[in-house]
């Protein structure tokens, strides 16, 4: 049995992300404040993570209105 789904997440669902988000965001902004040099690492990992899920959703974006518009037979 398979966890992946093809149905895109709700907004409802989504919006459960934001508070785990704010909270590890904070966390980082305080080690990037105290200057720990030692948890840079931490820091590099989180920032191409989220930078590689917002490419990703970026993506998914265009291709899905991409695929509406073949559709629809627009251009």
């Amino acid at each position: 049995m398979s966890c992946v789904s093809d149905q895109p997440l709700l907004l409802p669902s989504l919006r459960l992300f934001i508070p785990p988000l704010r909270l590890v965001s904070a966390a980082m902004w305080q080690v990037v404040q105290r200057g720990s040099v030692q948890d840079y690492g931490m820091v590099e990992e989180f920032i191409s993570a989220v930078t590689e899920i917002v490419f990703l959703g970026a993506a998914l974006c265009v291709t899905h209105h991409e695929g509406e518009s073949c559709v629809a037979g627009g251009s």
